[in-house]
């Protein structure tokens, strides 16, 4: 990441990094992911982010949060 993103609050650096990158995916936890059938298919996890130190990795798939499945439509 530039230092420009790291000199901001962590949400919009990755908010910003995320539109920089030109993908269509959503960013919150600090996290890029694809929607597929199964769920959530984690691309990127941003370094410092609540991902990170809850140990989410690349090509984790996320099928449910706080025990309710993913609706990947």
């Amino acid at each position: 990441a530039s230092d420009v993103y790291k000199r901001q609050d962590p949400q919009r650096a990755f908010t910003q990094q995320a539109l920089a990158s030109g993908t269509d995916t959503d960013v919150g936890i600090g996290i890029l992911f694809n929607y597929v059938p199964e769920g959530l298919l984690v691309t990127t996890v941003f370094a410092d982010s609540a991902a990170a130190e809850a140990g989410i990795q690349r090509r984790d798939m996320i099928v449910a949060i706080d025990g309710r499945p993913i609706d990947p439509h």
